[in-house]
C-alpha cells in the first residue's frame, strides 16, 4: 500500500475583505462591518474552503504601535442567510484572527496568519484596532485572505 501525502496548495487570488473600513481607524476602536461573502463550494467568492492565509496591510502611519497591540478580525456569520449576529461597540467573543501589531515605527507594515478557518455561509469581516496606540493611516489599508486547501497525493 502506498504512503498517501497531505500538502497545503494555496488556491485562487486574494480577496480583500476590509479595505476603506480601516480608513483613520482609531487605536482601540472596531471598523465598520465588510462587504458579505458566501463561502459556498461554487460560489464566485470563496468557493468554500474551510482555510486561508489572512494578510493584514497597514499604510504608512504615523508614531510606533504599542509592544503586545494586535488587530482583531471577527467573521460575522448569517448563517439563515440574511440575517448577521449581532455587533455593538464591543464584542463578548473573541476574535477569529489576532494579527500581532510589532512595535515598528511609521510603517508600512504586513503580516500574515496561515490556516485560519473560514467559515462556511454567509458572513461579513469586522476588525478591531486593538490596543497599537496609534491611527491607521487614512487610505491603503486592507485585510485579505487566500484560500488553501488540503489535497492528499
Amino acid at each position: 500500500m502506498a504512503a498517501t501525502t497531505e500538502n497545503l496548495i494555496a488556491q485562487g487570488t486574494l480577496t480583500t475583505l476590509l479595505s476603506t473600513e480601516l480608513n483613520s481607524l482609531a487605536s482601540g476602536s472596531y471598523s465598520s462591518l465588510g462587504s458579505a461573502f458566501n463561502n459556498v463550494f461554487a460560489t464566485s467568492n470563496l468557493n468554500g474552503y474551510f482555510l486561508a492565509d489572512v494578510m493584514l496591510n497597514l499604510a504608512a502611519y504615523t508614531g510606533t504601535p504599542t509592544a503586545g497591540s494586535y488587530f482583531g478580525v471577527w467573521f460575522i456569520p448569517a448563517i439563515d442567510g440574511s440575517n448577521y449576529d449581532t455587533n455593538g461597540s464591543t464584542i463578548s467573543v473573541g476574535p477569529d484572527v489576532i494579527i500581532p501589531l510589532d512595535a515598528l515605527a511609521s510603517g508600512p507594515y504586513q503580516r500574515t496568519i496561515r490556516n485560519i478557518w473560514l467559515p462556511c455561509g454567509l458572513f461579513k469581516t469586522l476588525g478591531q484596532n486593538n490596543g497599537s496606540g496609534i491611527t491607521f493611516a487614512a487610505s491603503g489599508n486592507t485585510v485579505k485572505v487566500r484560500p488553501v486547501s488540503l489535497q492528499s497525493q
